[in-house]
């Protein structure tokens, strides 16, 4: 029953820790402000595709693993601590709970502030410029050629893909 509560409370820690996080920042995700709405679009020709890595922000994970040790660790505590009285410790308990609740939000702190998550930089050449956009995507999604641009702000442009993954497992 201990392995039991024990391997559930870590295996809650390592999935919440190992949550997707980044992909509402893909070419082809856009904003509630974008919709229905004029938005500026452009043929591009894409010349080179790189690999990239994106730190994503990743904190609202971290607290979720945080309070869920808390939670689980004094659940496990308290379930531990009355057991090793014989079934009768509340001060067990009660010590038990406070240790498992300490050490759950501890291992739920060792989750990272930042994700990595997979990215692609795309070179692609404008009229007579040669620029660069990185963007959450796989690098299967585009290939050199023909690919359509959509500009939502100023600074936010969205290249849409122009491939197809193999495996599609996104």
């Amino acid at each position: 029953m201990k392995k039991y509560i024990l391997g559930s409370a870590a295996l809650s820690l390592l999935l919440l820790g190992c949550a997707p996080k980044g992909n509402d920042l893909g070419g082809n995700v856009y904003d509630p402000y974008a919709l229905n709405s004029e938005q500026k679009t452009k043929v591009v020709t894409i010349l080179d595709t790189l690999p990239a890595k994106i730190a994503v922000d990743n904190s609202d994970n971290k607290i979720m693993a945080q309070t869920v040790g808390v939670v689980v660790g004094a659940a496990t505590g308290a379930i531990i601590g009355y057991n090793a009285g014989g079934g009768k410790s509340g001060a067990g308990a009660g010590a038990g709970g406070a240790i498992g609740g300490a050490l759950g939000g501890a291992g739920g702190g060792m989750v990272s502030d930042k994700k990595l998550v997979e990215g692609v930089t795309i070179i692609y050449q404008d009229g007579d410029k040669k620029l660069s956009s990185t963007q959450v995507g796989r690098l299967c999604e585009f290939k050199p050629g023909n690919a359509i641009m959509i500009i939502t702000s100023k600074h936010d442009t969205r290249i849409q893909a122009n491939s197809a993954c193999q495996n599609s497992k996104k």
